[in-house]
C-alpha cells in the first residue's frame, strides 16, 4: 500500500485579470493612430502606425510632420496625440 506523504490537492494556475482588450500595449488609442495614417496618407505622407508605439523618435518626427501639415484635422489630432504620448509617460522630446 502507498501512502502520501502530503495531500494531494488539485492545483489550479491563479487566474490572470483580464485587463487588455488587446494583446498589444500601446501608450495611445490604436484605432486613433489608424484615424492618423489615413490622414496622413490623405496629404501624401507615410506612416507605420505600428512603429509609432516603440519607436519615439520616429513617433516624434511623424507627429511633427502631421502638425505641421495644410490640414486641420491632421493638426489637431497630431497635437492630441502628442499629449497622449506625454501623459502616458513616453516622453517623445526626450530622444536622445
Amino acid at each position: 500500500m502507498i501512502v502520501a506523504l502530503h495531500p494531494t490537492a488539485a492545483v489550479r494556475e491563479p487566474a490572470l485579470p483580464q485587463l487588455l482588450d488587446s494583446p498589444i500595449v500601446a501608450p495611445v488609442d490604436g484605432a486613433r493612430l489608424q484615424r492618423l495614417h489615413a490622414l496622413m496618407f490623405a496629404a501624401g505622407m507615410e506612416l507605420e502606425p505600428t512603429r509609432m508605439i516603440y519607436d519615439r523618435a520616429y513617433a516624434y518626427e511623424r507627429l511633427a510632420a502631421g502638425f505641421g501639415s495644410g490640414s486641420a484635422s491632421l493638426r489637431e489630432l497630431s497635437i492630441d496625440l502628442f499629449a497622449e504620448f506625454e501623459q502616458s509617460g513616453e516622453f517623445l522630446g526626450l530622444v536622445h
